[in-house]
This record gives structure tokens, C-alpha cells and sequence, in this order.
């Protein structure tokens, strides 16, 4: 018994070891996409919330993931974005503090 506590001690380990590096790779890339004099986050929100709701869900994420188009060139692009429909609802639940599911411009904004 204590050989299998063991075992699942360490790959709880691992588990949170991932998690945490995959928050340190998210925070960079989120410094260094708001350290751009050009980037308008407002714009940004605009183009998940396609429908002008006010607001974005998941599946407006996995939409937005999955469409094929590469904003540099407006062309489209071969492949998309791999994004898990419960990947899409964690993110949007890790910054929704009002209306569970629904992220608002300003929640968008402060979760940068």
C-alpha cells in the first residue's frame, strides 16, 4: 500500500509540475504580446465575440481556434489550432467572476 502512495504521490507531482510550467509559458506569451505598441485588446475581444454579445464564451474560443485563417497574411491557412472543448471552459471559468461561462470585456481585460 505504501509503494502505491508513493507512486501516486509522484505523479500528482508531475501533474502539478506541468500545470505550473504551462502557466509560466501562458504568462510570457501574454507579457510579450501586450509589450507590442499595436496590440488593441479591445480588437482582440472583438474577434472572439463574433456575435457582439458582449461577452465571449468557450465555444466562442474553440470557434475562434479552429478557423482557418492566419491574421499577418488574411489568407487561409493549412491546419488549426488543437483546443479541447474543456480547455476553452477552464480558461473562460479562471476568469469569469460574475456570470459563470461568460467572460465581459472588462474580465477579458484584467486577465491579461
Amino acid at each position: 500500500m505504501r509503494a502505491e502512495t508513493q507512486r501516486l504521490d509522484a505523479e500528482l507531482a508531475r501533474y502539478f509540475k506541468l500545470i505550473a510550467d504551462g502557466e509560466r509559458k501562458t504568462d510570457i506569451s501574454r507579457q510579450v504580446l501586450c509589450e507590442q505598441p499595436n496590440f488593441e485588446s479591445y480588437a482582440c475581444f472583438r474577434l472572439l465575440d463574433k456575435d457582439r454579445k458582449g461577452y465571449i464564451s468557450a465555444v466562442d474560443i474553440l470557434k475562434f481556434l479552429s478557423y482557418p485563417l492566419d491574421f499577418t497574411t488574411r489568407n487561409n491557412r493549412a491546419g488549426e489550432v488543437a483546443a479541447e472543448d474543456m480547455d476553452c471552459y477552464k480558461v473562460v471559468r479562471t476568469y469569469d467572476s460574475k456570470d459563470p461561462g461568460r467572460l465581459s470585456y472588462v474580465e477579458y481585460f484584467f486577465a491579461r
